[in-house]
């Protein structure tokens, strides 16, 4: 009986410490420079040029962590006053040296982009420092995300490439339940793409996973 007793607390630690994000003085990504900023405030009309259709930031380095890399997680929406709203109550809790915005954005199930490599289809982690463009479209200027001489093809959630026309064989635009999708009743006959980017890694020391604050990349505007 002393022995289950004396188990039974380190079971339970460890099993605290599984899958919990931890800010560990992690530098963010920079630069960004939104099209159409997700700030909370609603401005009409949103630019929805082909120039303007994409994500462009600054991945950094962060010395001391083990798999170090960016994330960028996105959401689709069809109305801006929904995207404003929900990027408002993420900036309201973003705030340095925290993992709040973080998980604020995973609670409004923002996606992860997802790419695809040699060893098959897999979510996105750009492993290397520097400038980073991401278009989501083939508009001749270039698609995926693009940084360091490397190009990579990206996807939805569902691995299903971005696409927002009339359904054409397997192409279909996104629709109402899709799990990367919040659909509004009373939405435009518009795509908005939102999307964040966050450096992340392993502490090396203790292996946990720890997370950065989040940089807001403004939204892509896709005409239905």
């Amino acid at each position: 009986m002393k022995k289950l007793l004396f188990f039974v607390p380190l079971y339970i630690l460890v099993c605290l410490s599984c899958g919990l994000e931890t800010f560990y003085d992690m530098k963010p990504p920079k630069d960004a420079v939104p099209q159409n900023a997700a700030d909370g405030i609603v401005v009409l009309p949103p630019i929805d040029t082909a120039s303007s259709r994409k994500f462009e930031f600054t991945a950094v380095k962060n010395d001391g962590f083990t798999a170090w890399g960016t994330e960028v997680y996105y959401r689709i929406y069809n109305s801006l006053e929904k995207l404003q709203s929900d990027a408002k109550s993420i900036n309201a809790v973003n705030a340095d040296k925290s993992v709040d915005g973080f998980y604020k954005l995973q609670s409004l199930a923002y996606k992860r982009l997802r790419t695809e490599k040699s060893d098959g289809k897999q979510d996105l982690l750009i492993e290397r420092d520097g400038r980073v463009t991401i278009r989501l479209r083939d508009e001749g200027l270039g698609v995926g995300a693009i940084y360091t001489g490397t190009v990579l093809p990206v996807f939805r959630e569902n691995n299903m490439p971005f696409y927002f026309g009339a359904p054409e064989g397997n192409q279909k635009p996104p629709e109402a339940g899709n799990s990367d999708f919040t659909y509004t009743d009373a939405g435009e006959n518009m795509f908005y793409v939102n999307a964040y980017a966050v450096s992340t890694g392993l502490q090396s020391a203790s292996w946990t996973r720890a997370v950065s604050k989040v940089l807001p990349l403004g939204f892509c505007v896709f005409r239905n």
